[in-house]
């Protein structure tokens, strides 16, 4: 499929004035409806697994780490709840964001090819949402059942989020002609 027909396709109801007080909107796809499912899928099992590490750890659990990886404060394990249901929250804000790529970003969007990469780029922020939940529940709760806690699968999933955050940004300025 060329590139045009995919825009067509992904963008429905857009207008060709090119002022950037447009409102573009972005109709349904199979992609999107791809990434809703998988986002929905994933959710589940990481508030799934979630609740069993919670009923497995005990009442005080690891909660900041230092430089070095090694845990420097412990309180209760539900703290790490708190942290997980924003997480998962702003997973749903970027995966609905991702309707209304316009606010989803500080730059300039003049053309169909930068809706397409800051619809992505919202989406795939959307997805690693849950990730990131997951890694933090396994860090602080389950970790301390399996040879204390690692902090490596955080730093993984923030790496890949700032790597998003970072290149996405540059293709869309980049796809601006």
């Amino acid at each position: 499929m060329n590139m045009n027909k995919l825009l067509t396709l992904f963008l429905r109801g857009q207008h060709t004035n090119n002022t950037t007080s447009e409102r573009i909107r972005v109709g349904r796809t199979l992609e999107g409806t791809v990434f809703e499912l998988t986002f929905v899928v994933l959710l589940i099992i990481v508030w799934a697994l979630l609740i069993y590490f919670l009923r497995q750890t005990p009442d005080i659990v690891p909660t900041h780490f230092g430089p070095s990886g090694k845990a420097d404060a412990h309180g209760s394990k539900y703290i790490i709840l708190v942290i997980c249901i924003i997480m998962s929250l702003m997973g749903v804000g970027l995966m609905i964001g991702a309707y209304h790529p316009q606010k989803g970003t500080s730059l300039k969007i003049e053309t169909p090819r930068q809706v397409l990469l800051v619809t992505r780029m919202l989406r795939l922020l959307g997805l690693m949402s849950p990730i990131l939940s997951f890694a933090i529940g396994w860090t602080s709760l389950a970790s301390v059942r399996h040879g204390g806690p690692n902090v490596m699968p955080i730093l993984i999933v923030v790496g890949i989020m700032v790597a998003i955050s970072l290149i996405f940004p540059f293709l869309i300025l980049r796809s601006k002609s």
